[in-house]
């Protein structure tokens, strides 16, 4: 839901965790195995992809995430759209397996992964849905950043369909 334009996933694991810093180390090869092909799929029907996360906390203290299990964002507007963290990142790994590799000890925080494939972790300032206000804002639709109020469902359709036609995708159709 709330794919203001076409080209929008949401990328979880399996095994519930309040962010991909948590996730167990036997889990990781699945997650970016099914993350990469989500990224060409996504790339190959609508252009580059950008990739963050509203990484949330067991505590559930006040954060930008609004779902409480794990997801990494993944859409095809990478052309179109430039997101900031908050303040200086904390952290800047050479990619998003070395984060999961040596998580951030911050938490709740913010992530998103940079055309480069760097991984920029900083501190969540506790704005719900931070980086899609950015997004609706640079999208030139600042009211349209709630995913809950606006589904956008032709464009969930759209990316379903890209998905649909694609043959051979880990896990044998589950994932």
């Amino acid at each position: 839901m709330g794919a203001l334009r076409p080209g929008y996933v949401l990328v979880a694991p399996k095994v519930h965790r309040y962010s991909l810093a948590e996730m167990p180390a036997a889990h990781r090869h699945e997650f970016l195995a099914t993350l990469e092909f989500v990224k060409e799929t996504l790339t190959r029907n609508f252009g580059p992809v950008l990739m963050f996360e509203h990484g949330g906390d067991a505590a559930c203290r006040r954060r930008s995430a609004c779902v409480e299990h794990a997801h990494l964002h993944v859409w095809s507007i990478a052309d179109e759209i430039h997101l900031r963290l908050p303040d200086t990142p904390v952290s800047v790994h050479p990619s998003l397996d070395d984060f999961l590799q040596r998580p951030s000890r911050i938490s709740p925080y913010l992530l998103h992964v940079r055309g480069d494939g760097r991984t920029a972790v900083g501190r969540d300032p506790g704005i719900s849905q931070f980086f899609r206000r950015q997004i609706a804002e640079q999208l030139a639709v600042p009211s349209l950043w709630d995913y809950a109020t606006v589904p956008c469902w032709d464009n969930v359709r759209a990316a379903v369909r890209a998905f649909d036609a694609t043959a051979g995708h880990p896990g044998g159709g589950e994932n």
